[in-house]
């Protein structure tokens, strides 16, 4: 087009709800709009897989004490934010079984277990149910909440429309009316009777808001896609009130053997025969840690496992078992017969006395350095403990098929890095989570998922506390 070309008018489309992303939070507002008889199109923007794993408690009020000691102080905003998610949270699996979404409990104990009002057991994994899922009962995958409800939403008839992200938020009358997004290179607007709903939201790719909202942190250490900032830019601009926008979502990560990016490091980290060392080859935490706390606690470190950590434990995509050549060749992986060869290979020169100390105390299963897992007795530590010393043994590698701690041979090594699974920060909403600015609800204008700022500034208090909270946004929706 030259430049004194005008550019033709943008095609105008009608509904009475669109939905921002095509992740499970936007989905499952989708649906419920759907259900309650108004007509949805939802323009999907690419959005990551979604965890598979949800935070839910069964009591409200053991749970609002844990929230409250991980959190901290709140005023009274955040006080009732927190109010409204556990409402929303503690009823979510009957929502989620309204379409088809079945949860097993794991024995997942809660991020800070040291606090006296931590449990295990409020962490669920998600499962297909064959009511609309042709697989087999409890098929697990990281994507299985976005594939149950695509699949419904296609039965309900919900369109779903592929574009290349938001331009702007069309407003008229004090109300937000739309969405400006592209669609195959071309500039629609599509208009909704009821409201719209943003649910992509993210800023982590996004160099001019990262280094605005997040200085000193890096683009480049995301375990996960986090949105382009397309959606806080239009809230900035419109003057939106935001939240948790100095935070991100920290974690461990190290790079995929046998890709590239970087992959999530805290399983690995956590299981049996392994340790974290330092340059020098020392040990230097509680590996059972929260990896939000670890990652405050180094900038580079080697995760060191032996074979038995190796036949069981993934590392990013490459399988638990045999190691292919490329994986050493990508140089993320280092492999050596000996713990002597490896200290050699990193440069640790310290390594090998680390693992003589380490496995004495497997063996012991007492780790009189850093507690590793022993931070799960609690405040319990008079009842219980035979279970709990089992457990915390187990993690320590001693109670294993194969040996004890790290005597394993051939011994590996992967450089572990702090890095961070998406941007907190995003719109703050009220408790039916209608976007606020100047502390009243827009109208017309919904935020959920990762474009609503997250409760959890500070610190998470448990994994899956990120799914559960950007789903209850999906909940609290007055349709």
């Amino acid at each position: 087009m030259r430049d004194n070309q005008i550019a033709p008018p943008a095609r105008r489309y009608l509904t009475d709800v669109v939905v921002l992303g095509c992740g499970a939070p936007g989905l499952l507002a989708a649906l419920r709009a759907r259900r309650a008889g108004l007509e949805v199109t939802v323009l999907d923007v690419g959005d990551g897989r979604d965890e598979n794993l949800l935070w839910i408690p069964e009591s409200y009020h053991s749970a609002r004490n844990y929230l409250d000691q991980v959190l901290g102080d709140a005023t009274v905003e955040q006080s009732q934010r927190r109010h409204d998610f556990l409402q929303a949270a503690t009823s979510l699996p009957q929502l989620l079984a309204e379409f088809g979404v079945g949860l097993a409990k794991t024995k997942i104990r809660d991020n800070y277990p040291q606090l006296s009002s931590a449990s295990k057991g409020r962490v669920w994994r998600v499962i297909y149910k064959e009511k609309f899922w042709n697989l087999a009962n409890a098929v697990i995958d990281s994507s299985v909440l976005k594939m149950q409800f695509l699949s419904v939403a296609a039965q309900e008839e919900v369109s779903v429309w592929s574009v290349e992200g938001l331009e702007d938020l069309v407003w008229r009358d004090g109300r937000v009316i739309g969405l400006r997004v592209r669609r195959a290179g071309t500039p629609i607007i599509v208009e909704a009777n009821f409201g719209v709903v943003l649910s992509s939201g993210g800023f982590g790719q996004n160099v001019k808001l990262r280094r605005r909202f997040l200085p000193g942190t890096r683009a480049d250490r995301q375990l996960e896609v986090d949105g382009d900032g397309c959606v806080i830019e239009a809230a900035v601009n419109h003057g939106l009130d935001l939240g948790a926008m100095a935070r991100t979502w920290s974690s461990i990560g190290m790079q995929d053997p046998l890709g590239e990016g970087w992959v999530d490091a805290t399983e690995a980290v956590r299981a049996g025969h392994s340790m974290l060392v330092d340059s020098a080859g020392l040990r230097f935490c509680d590996e059972s840690e929260p990896p939000e706390v670890l990652a405050e606690r180094f900038e580079k470190a080697w995760l060191v496992f032996d074979s038995a950590h190796r036949k069981t434990v993934p590392l990013g995509s490459l399988k638990p078992g045999h190691v292919p050549r490329k994986a050493a060749e990508n140089g993320g992986l280092r492999k050596a017969k000996s713990l002597e060869e490896l200290a050699r290979v990193i440069r640790a020169p310290r390594l090998t006395e680390s693992v003589k100390r380490f496995n004495a105390m497997a063996d012991a299963g007492n780790d009189l350095d850093f507690g590793r897992d022993w931070q799960i007795l609690g405040n319990e530590e008079n009842a219980g403990i035979r279970g709990r010393l089992t457990q915390a043994r187990q993690s320590l590698g001693s109670l294993a098929r194969r040996g004890n701690g790290l005597t394993n041979g051939p011994f590996y090594a992967v450089e572990i890095r702090p890095c961070d699974a998406g941007t907190k920060g995003g719109i703050i909403v009220d408790s039916q989570a209608r976007a606020l600015r100047g502390g009243e609800p827009v109208p017309g204008l919904y935020a959920i998922g990762s474009a609503a700022a997250s409760i959890c500034e500070l610190r998470s208090p448990a994994t899956g506390t990120r799914a559960t909270e950007r789903l209850c946004g999906a909940a609290q929706i007055a349709f």
